[in-house]
């Protein structure tokens, strides 16, 4: 997908014209966004965007995967996957969203949204969870606190 973990940074020019933000480096949008971060902010609106093209990438994977036949399912069945970050306005690794997809057939619950309070519960656990669904013999991940029961089937 190109530099910086996102698009290739002509596709961000492209989008800078369109949205009318001003072209600069690809963390910057993210990062050091211009003023008011509501709807109408031409950095929102390019990171929209951006991640309008993640999804369909992995709408696109998804169909893919899921038209893969397996045993006891489909490819998508056996698959884990995982879409977001932890770049919100800085580089604290809380508060942001994850998408966790696919993998019927591991035990994991799906068709809901799971909000805590900020620092209740981190990507790490998250990702422990994971793991251990996947039956890695591991206790903890960074500063995992525990599994995620709420994602357990």
């Amino acid at each position: 997908m190109g530099g910086e973990a996102g698009p290739n940074y002509s596709e961000y020019k492209d989008w800078s014209k369109k949205t009318g933000a001003p072209t600069r480096g690809v963390h910057d949008y993210h990062h050091k966004g211009s003023g008011n971060r509501g709807a109408d902010n031409s950095d929102t609106r390019l990171i929209g965007l951006r991640d309008r093209l993640y999804c369909e990438c992995l709408a696109r994977l998804m169909d893919k995967l899921n038209s893969i036949e397996a045993s006891e399912g489909t490819l998508l069945d056996h698959t884990v996957l995982l879409l977001g970050g932890s770049q919100i306005s800085s580089h604290s690794g809380s508060s942001f969203p994850l998408l966790l997809a696919g993998a019927n057939g591991l035990g994991f619950k799906h068709g809901q949204h799971l909000k805590w309070k900020r620092d209740e519960k981190s990507a790490s656990d998250l990702y422990l969870t994971i793991l251990k669904q996947l039956g890695c013999p591991v206790d903890s991940f960074k500063e995992s606190k525990g599994v995620i029961s709420e994602l357990l089937a």
